[in-house]
């Protein structure tokens, strides 16, 4: 009886062991595979801003379609990297194509439902970012109905671009502000705050107030906004209460320090990033 049960029990340890290090094993191979995936897409991150740079792939020639597919490739790219680098933050700067004025963009939507993009007006707290200097508590943001496009419009219904607004102006984004938060404060948010637009953006920095201007109770800014969100929407805007600012600001913090963390654990995998380059 005493040797059934020793055998029993020899048996079950060679099963918990031999399913342990299968499953060790897996884990092994599973991750190899996820660092793989990082690389392959790095490389292709970096052939396909290669093409842009030396116009091998001229945005300018593509149909709306297309050069939306070529933009939800990127961020595709972007999202099995999982880290956006400085080259990479800057090169979202290339997918800019929107309306090159206040008037053409409130006809489109007004009669074109938007457009291939799906443009939509934001509320003056979702566009605060974009309110830097003077005049900038005036400018008004739309973004695509994907959440990856958007375009900065200032009090002279002007679009604002990296040649007259490198603060202010509409950036890509490579997550979806609206359904994808998590995403957009790593992979948009958190970079602006760290390199800005662009170097010149961050050597403007000295040269104004390093912070947008705050929602204010400003007139004439409240009923310009209101006018034309009125037009397109039929009613007046339901700004985000205060409540609920405040929640996203914490949303924003936790994020902050859930980078952190990851940053600690994607040193270690820097090898295959480098690998790509």
């Amino acid at each position: 009886m005493k040797k059934r049960i020793m055998i029993i029990s020899f048996a079950f340890a060679v099963i918990v062991c031999t399913l342990t290090a299968f499953s060790m094993l897996i884990g092994s191979i599973e991750e190899t595979k996820d660092s793989h995936g990082r690389m392959t897409a790095q490389v292709k991150l970096n052939e396909l801003m290669s093409q842009m740079e030396a116009r091998a792939l001229n945005l300018d020639a593509l149909s709306d379609e297309e050069y939306i597919a070529v933009a939800h490739t990127v961020c595709e790219l972007v999202d099995k990297i999982s880290t956006v680098t400085e080259a990479a933050h800057y090169f979202r700067n290339c997918f800019e194509r929107a309306p090159g004025t206040l008037d053409e963009m409130m006809a489109i939507i007004q009669y074109e439902q938007g457009g291939a993009f799906g443009w939509k007006l934001m509320s003056r707290k979702s566009t605060r970012l974009h309110m830097f200097g003077r005049n900038g508590e005036y400018n008004m943001k739309f973004i695509s109905a994907d959440g990856h496009f958007e375009v900065v419009y200032n009090i002279d219904g002007v679009k604002l671009t990296k040649e007259n607004d490198l603060m202010n102006m509409g950036t890509f984004n490579y997550g979806d502000p609206i359904n994808e938060k998590l995403r957009h404060a790593v992979y948009d948010v958190l970079p602006f705050f760290e390199w800005r637009n662009s170097p010149e953006a961050v050597k403007q920095v000295n040269g104004l107030s390093d912070a947008p201007h705050p929602i204010s109770k400003n007139v004439s800014v409240t009923t310009r906004f209101e006018k034309y969100w009125e037009l397109l929407y039929g009613e007046k805007p339901q700004e985000m209460n205060g409540k609920g600012h405040n929640r996203m600001n914490m949303l924003y913090c936790c994020v902050a320090l859930l980078v952190l963390s990851r940053a600690i654990h994607t040193m270690a995998d820097d090898k295959y990033t480098h690998a790509a380059l």
